[in-house]
């Protein structure tokens, strides 16, 4: 099997507001109750050229049965042309951006849980793509929807750096949280690699 070909940091930057343009662009047809988000495969060939492919995803179908992320993603690693390097998704819903370094005040994150965010006056429609690459390493995008001249907000994360924030994705993945699906679908991409914290979350799940 070939290595994996990571693209260089300015093909992510690029890749991104394709993934968001894509998702605002689809949502103007759908009815406002149909939850669906887009699962994007990624793959470099040898020429350095990225390779996109996408699926929608409707997270009410088959909420008992298994990931629908996990399926689509599976469909598309099989369409793949050569071997894919990471997964995005690429969703709208409602939000705040946080740009301080001490990341979202906790009355925020309360009323996210309690589903209350779209009571908060600073909160707004967003748009918003992340990529996952096969080494541990989230690329996120998001933008207001209504006010784009505010621009993007960027950040990255790196999911594996510390044991402790690894173990945070782990639970998410078992709480059914759906980014915490596409990250796990990019870690299978590289089971060599990941061949341990793939091990763990078999154990979990079996």
């Amino acid at each position: 099997m070939p290595g994996i070909r990571y693209p260089p940091r300015s093909e992510i930057d690029r890749i991104l507001p394709i993934l968001m343009a894509k998702r605002i662009f689809a949502r103007v047809e759908e009815p406002p109750e149909l939850k669906l988000v887009h699962l994007w495969a990624l793959a470099s060939d040898d020429t350095a050229d990225q390779h996109l492919a996408w699926l929608p995803v409707d997270l009410d179908v088959a909420a008992d049965g298994p990931s629908p992320i996990l399926r689509a993603a599976e469909q598309l690693s099989l369409q793949s042309p050569t071997r894919l390097w990471g997964f995005g998704l690429a969703y709208c819903s409602v939000g705040e951006l946080f740009l301080g370094p001490e990341g979202p005040p906790q009355d925020a994150v309360h009323a996210a849980y309690e589903g209350r965010l779209r009571e908060r006056h600073t909160a707004d429609d967003i748009c918003a793509a992340t990529i996952f690459d096969a080494r541990g390493r989230a690329f996120n995008c998001a933008i207001y929807t209504h006010m784009p001249e505010l621009g993007p907000t960027n950040w990255d994360d790196n999911t594996l750096k510390a044991a402790k924030q690894t173990q945070t994705w782990i639970r998410h993945f078992h709480l059914g949280v759906i980014s915490a699906h596409v990250w796990v679908a990019a870690l299978a991409l590289d089971p060599d690699r990941n061949r341990n914290l793939l091990k763990r979350l078999i154990q979990h799940t079996s």
